[in-house]
């Protein structure tokens, strides 16, 4: 796994749904440092990207697994299933590679 300040799946009350269900459940933040709450917003957020990604590629006709985008958009498989079960932390990159790609949208129109 590569060196990460933190495990966004570790969030997670059961980490093996990270990525793969809609709706998971996340550890209370209780009296977090507020760079722990950031983390736990991020790894909530990066669990939604990563949901999406799963989603898109159930439904495309031209990537029919994780190793087929991952090759598609020149990453190892190995980083492509971190990145997806949260093992490690997600890049502005990788949501821009999959908006481009598998024509998600996570933000608004750009101006």
């Amino acid at each position: 796994m590569a060196d990460s300040r933190y495990v966004p799946r570790l969030f997670a009350i059961d980490d093996q749904l990270f990525g793969k269900q809609r709706v998971i459940k996340w550890k209370p933040s209780g009296n977090s440092i507020d760079s722990e709450l950031d983390q736990s917003r991020a790894a909530q957020m990066q669990h939604g990207v990563a949901f999406a990604i799963h989603a898109a590629l159930r439904q495309s006709a031209r990537y029919h697994s994780v190793a087929d985008y991952a090759r598609a958009v020149d990453v190892s498989e190995r980083r492509m299933a971190e990145l997806l079960r949260g093992d490690i932390v997600m890049r502005l990159e990788d949501l821009a590679t999959a908006e481009r790609v598998l024509k998600i949208r996570f933000f608004g129109q750009e101006a």
